[in-house]
């Protein structure tokens, strides 16, 4: 399960990399929702991350080696890229995927999500988009910024 669920987010994430955008703020952007979207729709695969994060050990090991930092690294010179021309914050790329991650656990964290309110039951794809536009909110420099 973890295999194919991992595969083809990595698919789907690479073919968000190599589409063709004007603006590398937007395939940032669509990079975070594609990922926090993909998860959504495997809520076990988040729980099974977040367990094995937890206690670590060869399973951990496998998908971080397999899946994570491969993507990470397909990532990262978007994420260069935008450094470089001032549209993100120089943020340490383990922080900003370990912030990516951290907030996909929403997926697979039903009961607490619902007692916070009813805005993920009304709407899970709109409630993660959300999350998605608020990590690339603290990311993205504005653009009225001085810098």
């Amino acid at each position: 399960m973890v295999d194919g669920a991992q595969t083809t987010m990595r698919s789907v994430i690479a073919e968000v990399l190599a589409a063709q955008y004007s603006d590398e703020l937007e395939r940032m952007r669509d990079v975070l929702r594609t990922f926090h979207q993909m998860s959504l729709a495997e809520p076990h695969l988040a729980r099974i991350m977040q367990h094995e994060a937890t206690i670590g050990g060869d399973r951990l090991d496998y998908v971080f080696t397999k899946y994570l930092a491969p993507v990470r690294e397909a990532v990262a010179p978007l994420v260069a890229r935008l450094i470089a021309e001032g549209r993100v914050r120089p943020i340490p790329l383990d922080i900003m995927v370990f912030a990516i991650v951290a907030m996909n656990q929403v997926s697979s964290a039903g009961p607490l999500v619902r007692l916070l309110g009813d805005g993920f039951a009304s709407d899970p794809k709109g409630y993660v988009d959300t999350l998605s536009n608020i990590l690339l909110a603290g990311l993205e420099f504005p653009p009225t910024d001085c810098r």
